[in-house]
């Protein structure tokens, strides 16, 4: 993913609705989970696709050398990726506690935080 310069994982959707992009037929598109594709291209061009197929392949390798290796075509790159890209990120740390949310009696301590907002 990294070497490939994608950053489509999956992770952009949101619940039931996948993120979507508008291409340049100017429809919506749902965002590709280049991630997924790639690892299910690698499996399928390698045979792992059970336990004894993957098992029967490490078996197969004996001593590792540049001749067996194997190339797999990577993913296509989606229509909107360009070298320059305007991109923002949003980071969900989830819940931020500032004190231990619970008192020595197990009681919920209130969550204030020093400007007054929980």
């Amino acid at each position: 993913m990294h070497v490939g310069g994608f950053v489509e994982d999956g992770s952009a959707s949101r619940g039931d609705k996948p993120a979507t992009f508008k291409g340049k037929d100017g429809k919506e598109h749902a965002v590709p989970n280049i991630e997924k594709q790639l690892r299910d291209d690698l499996v399928k061009a390698l045979g792992l696709e059970t336990p004894e197929s993957t098992l029967a392949w490490l078996d197969s390798l004996g001593d590792v050398t540049a001749k067996s290796s194997r190339r797999s075509r990577g993913p296509m790159v989606p229509e909107y990726q360009s070298p320059n890209m305007d991109l923002s990120v949003v980071i969900d740390r989830g819940d931020v506690w500032y004190e231990f949310p619970y008192d020595d009696q197990g009681k919920e301590r209130p969550n204030r935080r020093s400007d007054g907002r929980r």
